[in-house]
């Protein structure tokens, strides 16, 4: 796949938030070396970052450098559809593309670990893949690409879902007046979440 950018630099860093609000942290802890990877080469970021006190109106926002090269846009679209159909044309990769290249902590340590792997899933077929996601579903996250491809998919879901596309397709309609007490989701509306998270291998 060749990839083309889908969102505007205001609206991929507006759901790279709502990202960061719904997801856990990097399973890579501070400090933690990511030697794995043979001579990952991790290209440094030297921005500040929003600050304290962002221009909320301005018409344009650069807050970092973004720094996935094509090729490796090309692979994370790839692989975006292939965990979840539709991810790239709902614009993720862009997402992803801002919180790998974001100066915070949470980021950095994503970057170590995702970049060498985008690399890495060049050379790797998707009966590997889908071998590495059975065992990660099993509980398995010691080997690098096991933690990669977990973390990935995690990153890839919640920019998914978050999305406009991905809302719809929970069924997600929105905030709607209710007359009375809240009556929680419909059995249909958590049955259909339910099979989608099995499917990703998650769970609530």
């Amino acid at each position: 796949m060749s990839y083309w950018q889908k969102l505007s630099r205001r609206e991929a860093i507006i759901r790279m938030g709502t990202l960061a609000a719904t997801i856990t942290v990097s399973p890579v802890a501070i400090g933690e070396k990511i030697s794995t990877w043979a001579d990952a080469a991790i290209p440094a970021v030297d921005a500040p970052g929003y600050g304290t006190d962002p221009i909320l109106n301005a018409p344009e926002v650069s807050p970092w450098p973004r720094i996935l090269s094509k090729t490796q846009l090309d692979r994370l679209a790839d692989f975006a559809d292939f965990i979840c159909p539709g991810a790239s044309a709902a614009g993720v990769p862009d997402v992803l593309n801002e919180w790998l290249s974001a100066p915070y902590p949470d980021q950095q340590r994503d970057r170590e670990l995702i970049l060498p792997g985008l690399n890495w899933l060049e050379t790797t077929d998707q009966t590997s893949i889908l071998s590495m996601i059975e065992q990660i579903d099993q509980g398995r996250q010691d080997a690098i690409q096991l933690k990669f491809i977990a973390r990935l998919r995690t990153l890839i879901a919640g920019a998914y879902f978050s999305s406009p596309e991905g809302a719809h397709e929970l069924g997600y309609v929105g905030n709607r007046p209710i007359a009375g007490e809240y009556p929680g989701p419909s059995n249909a509306a958590m049955n259909h979440l339910n099979e989608l998270l099995d499917q990703l291998g998650l769970e609530l």
